[in-house]
């Protein structure tokens, strides 16, 4: 949070946008604002901790979210993150 306002990256920011526009997102609708943001940051490679410092949250809020994440999106595992994105078009392989 930046001045009392939640901050979003740019990039990331438009990478939420063309998934919540594109069709091939049915999945991840289910998906509030910020868990999807954590989704893609998680897809992408990026440990809970380092989420958890892009967002100046706890790495247990990122937990959390991670959490409600894998039980909307029924996964198990960061490779089945990863999985999802790439065949969404959200992150290339």
């Amino acid at each position: 949070m930046a001045a009392g306002r939640r901050y979003l990256d740019p990039e990331l920011a438009q990478q939420v946008a063309l998934a919540q526009l594109s069709g091939a997102a049915q999945p991840l609708e289910t998906l509030t604002e910020k868990e999807l943001a954590v989704f893609l940051k998680l897809a992408a490679g990026q440990t809970v901790n380092d989420v958890a410092g892009d967002f100046h949250v706890s790495p247990s809020t990122v937990g959390t979210h991670l959490y409600h994440i894998k039980r909307k999106l029924n996964l198990r595992n960061p490779a089945e993150i990863t999985l999802l994105a790439v065949r969404n078009g959200l992150i290339e392989a």
